[in-house]
């Protein structure tokens, strides 16, 4: 079972370094200025994180029509290669959906980076409930309902609110 909190300045460095195995960051210091940060803690370890925008309106700012307005943005994920398939990414999805529903939001969205690992990262989304909205093509916008997200009776304990 995987322990979700916010993250601290102590995790930096572990932050950067999942980030970086996983394709989606560039080796340099982690700056989450302007982020929402949780990470995934397994057996006192930093075994995930999710970046995300709890109030976002990506959608309609780039005349989405079908966007269904303000919504929680996640920005990247990413799990650490051991801990894959043990549900940390499901309880990292989970967490974001609940602060999203307490934030009156009803949506969760989010564009796949490519490179690496993009098939497995899609892969991840469309078996969360995550389908592509609008035109397919780079910077495909892919959303789900906060409440499908939350359906999904999962075993994540979280804190540090």
């Amino acid at each position: 079972m995987s322990l979700i909190r916010d993250l601290v300045q102590a995790d930096y460095s572990v932050v950067e370094e999942l980030l970086y195995s996983n394709h989606l960051g560039d080796g340099r210091f982690y700056d989450p200025e302007g982020l929402d940060v949780i990470v995934a803690e397994l057996r006192g370890s930093v075994v995930g994180v999710a970046e995300f925008q709890l109030h976002c309106d990506f959608g309609h700012d780039i005349g989405r029509e079908a966007h269904p307005g303000e919504q929680t943005f996640l920005l990247a994920m990413a799990v650490a290669h051991a801990a894959r398939r043990g549900g940390v990414g499901r309880a990292l999805l989970a967490e974001i959906a609940r602060r999203a529903q307490e934030a009156g939001h009803t949506f969760l969205a989010l564009v796949p980076q490519d490179g690496g690992d993009a098939a497995d990262r899609q892969a991840f989304f469309q078996a969360c409930g995550f389908t592509l909205y609008g035109p397919a093509g780079p910077g495909a916008a892919w959303g789900c309902p906060v409440s499908e997200i939350l359906a999904v009776k999962g075993t994540a304990a979280t804190a540090g609110e």
